[in-house]
């Protein structure tokens, strides 16, 4: 088992909120990696971007040496902060840290307040849908 920190945003996912959580993640990991939930797709972020994947379960890794240290090892309490776990569902998107105070946690924050923000600007969301944060097991 693997313990983490889930942070969710409610609200009917669009496309555009799943570019914007990848875009949003590019800037702070450049060399960001994708692997689908099944392991059938890896791909880098810019791959990703262009490509426009309909994955709705993933793994993001910092890097190539994040995600080989990932494969090879599981979770370490060096690579713990390197990857977060995506889940875009119908209602709402859900993104898994190792620790909340973490930087992926943090870098989590901004991507979903980003998203948040952004749907705000063109209609109005109720507050119950503002991004939330719980510990979690899985």
């Amino acid at each position: 088992m693997i313990g983490g920190f889930e942070f969710e945003l409610g609200g009917t996912p669009s496309p555009d909120d799943v570019g914007r959580l990848l875009r949003l993640l590019r800037v702070k990991w450049p060399a960001c990696i994708l692997e689908s939930a099944d392991g059938a797709v890896t791909a880098t972020i810019q791959d990703v971007l262009r490509n426009r994947s309909s994955t709705s379960q993933f793994f993001l890794y910092r890097d190539l040496a994040a995600k080989r240290s990932w494969d090879e090892h599981g979770l370490t309490e060096e690579n713990g902060d390197a990857m977060i776990s995506v889940i875009i569902d119908e209602d709402f998107i859900m993104m898994i840290v190792n620790a909340q105070d973490s930087v992926s946690g943090h870098i989590v924050k901004e991507i979903l307040q980003g998203i948040h923000t952004c749907r705000n600007v063109n209609r109005l969301v109720p507050p119950s849908y503002a991004p939330k944060s719980q510990q979690v097991t899985i």
